[in-house]
């Protein structure tokens, strides 16, 4: 086995630091933005100039560009976990499906409804007017329902949580996906990345709802299937120096780009291993308190970071600072939603 479950806690917190932060720094002034649902062939590129001018952007830059791919990382220890758990067991679809939905699904449906809550305290406190319509009313349904992303409205209400409904979508795959073999699974991985080449080239303008659905994301998270059904040890050099080789040149051509988020896998784990055994025990701490509680997190970071925007502004100073105290906001209001939620639903089912 590759990785352990402590060492999947770390990496998911290192994963859910880089969604908020990236989510946090994509919205500032000057961000070069990513190539994350589409692909633009200049942005890399301007990346690296403006970095050559303006070396103290680094920080900020970094996670506009690479922080997304956090959401990689969520989507192969999903299947990886999943994985070990029923690696050598039948599975029994409806009983699986259900179990998906009971962890995770009132979560999803507790945020919505904390949402509304800041929403509307944010009105009332500003003293502006933002009426509950008929038409946020299908929208937060559409969304509830898990079919935004399917009517191209991946991005509504709140934009990180297009993720929710690909990961359920991945769940009623995995069923099926854990039955198949191991050549079948790379076989359905190179038919997933031609099929975005075929879209992004022939017609672009769907590029983007083709990679707010499961097809976008299936290879990374086959990859978590993978890592276990062939038993794969450990990622060596060469596997790690071929990653970064292919998200370097996927960051000019599109070729290589649909294979950046498994190669970000490769790359990460092998950085993990590498920094693992140096970390601190309070740094180790800390990553599986952010990796255990990610949910949480994942699911309020996206509509509270505007204030934090309006501070990120004022500097470059300003925007580091702003990070921290986002960071520490999130971590306190993600607790208090942790036990809230998980109050009431001990609550509901005494």
């Amino acid at each position: 086995m590759i990785l352990t479950k402590t060492d999947t806690d770390k990496m998911r917190g290192v994963a859910i630091l880089l969604i908020m932060l990236h989510n946090y720094f994509h919205f500032l002034d000057g961000s070069m933005g990513e190539n994350q649902f589409t692909f633009d062939p200049g942005k890399f590129p301007s990346l690296l100039n403006l970095l050559i001018d303006h070396p103290s952007e680094i920080i900020k830059q970094f996670f506009v560009y690479f922080g997304h791919y956090g959401v990689a990382l969520f989507f192969f220890f999903s299947a990886y976990g999943l994985t070990i758990k029923y690696k050598n067991s039948k599975i029994e679809y409806i009983t699986f499906i259900k179990s998906r939905f009971a962890k995770i699904y009132y979560f999803f449906f507790a945020g919505v409804i904390f949402y509304f809550i800041c929403k509307y305290a944010f009105a009332f406190y500003d003293h502006t007017t933002d009426p509950f319509t008929v038409d946020l009313l299908w929208r937060t349904i559409l969304k509830l329902s898990l079919l935004s992303n399917i009517t191209g409205n991946a991005l509504d209400i709140c934009g990180p949580w297009w993720f929710i409904s690909v990961l359920f979508q991945l769940y009623f795959l995995y069923p099926l996906l854990i039955r198949l073999k191991s050549k079948q699974l790379l076989i359905l991985m190179s038919v997933c990345w031609i099929a975005q080449l075929l879209v992004l080239h022939l017609s672009p303008y769907y590029i983007q709802r083709f990679m707010t659905n499961f097809p976008g994301h299936l290879p990374v998270f086959i990859a978590g299937i993978l890592c276990l059904k062939t038993d794969i040890e450990s990622v060596n050099i060469k596997a790690f120096t071929g990653a970064l080789i292919v998200i370097v040149i996927g960051g000019f051509y599109s070729l290589c780009w649909v294979l950046i988020p498994v190669a970000v896998i490769i790359a990460s784990i092998y950085i993990y291993k590498q920094i693992d055994p140096l970390m601190g025990k309070y740094t180790g701490r800390f990553l599986i308190f952010f990796g255990k509680n990610s949910i949480y997190f994942f699911l309020i970071h996206g509509f509270l970071r505007t204030p934090f925007v309006s501070i990120g502004n004022r500097s470059l100073l300003m925007s580091l600072v702003a990070a921290i105290l986002f960071i520490a906001c999130i971590t306190g209001l993600g607790m208090i939603f942790k036990y809230t939620v998980n109050f009431i639903k001990n609550k509901i089912t005494e």
